[in-house]
């Protein structure tokens, strides 16, 4: 209230400027109107060039310097919101290619267990075990459907494998065991300790 007192003091504003300079006081800009220019006598306000006061000048001056602060903020608040969304962006972008990556492994997987390397079934079951368990919808539909052909892939090799290798064990002393790959020798020594 000192400002606006000594402004009216030497008459300089009249009375919007009393109003527009309280209001400074109370952390607002003040608005500088046509109709306070000019008015009060020559001792008061000192004049500059252009017919505004010291007092007017320095509140453009104010106005005009919150405008750019304003403009800053504006710009360095865009600037961190296009750097949020940037970030979100690469993380949307970064988990996308890991689900692809994981999709293109469980197909290449699939694919050489076909290729008569069945355990490769059984080390993808257990390398996409939570995918391949997940029901809730998150897990990817195309691993769980190759974790599933790899499962039955598997344990109806193993069945053929454990069959056979029975055959072969049981009849290990007859013809057929001149076809048995794996205990190619039909009779033992027996160890002596």
């Amino acid at each position: 209230m000192q400002v606006a007192a000594s402004i009216g003091a030497h008459g300089g504003f009249g009375g919007e400027a009393l109003a527009s300079a309280a209001a400074g006081e109370a952390g607002e800009v003040p608005a500088v109107s046509s109709a306070g220019v000019g008015t009060g006598g020559s001792s008061g306000g000192g004049k500059h060039e252009g017919g505004l006061s010291a007092q007017e000048e320095r509140i453009l001056r104010l106005q005009r310097q919150a405008r750019e602060y304003e403009e800053v903020e504006r710009q360095r608040h865009e600037r961190r919101l296009q750097k949020q969304e940037a970030k979100r962006n690469a993380a949307l972008q970064k988990e996308e290619n890991y689900k692809l990556e994981l999709k293109k492994t469980a197909k290449r997987m699939f694919w050489i267990g076909c290729a008569l390397l069945p355990l490769m079934w059984g080390v993808m079951i257990l390398y996409f075990w939570k995918e391949f368990r997940n029901k809730e919808g998150d897990a990817d539909e195309d691993i769980r459907k190759y974790c599933k052909w790899a499962l039955i892939g598997f344990v109806l090799f193993n069945i053929v494998w454990i069959a056979w290798y029975a055959v072969f064990v049981v009849y290990s002393d007859t013809k057929l065991a001149s076809m048995n790959l794996v205990l190619h020798q039909t009779s033992f020594a027996p160890v002596k300790i």
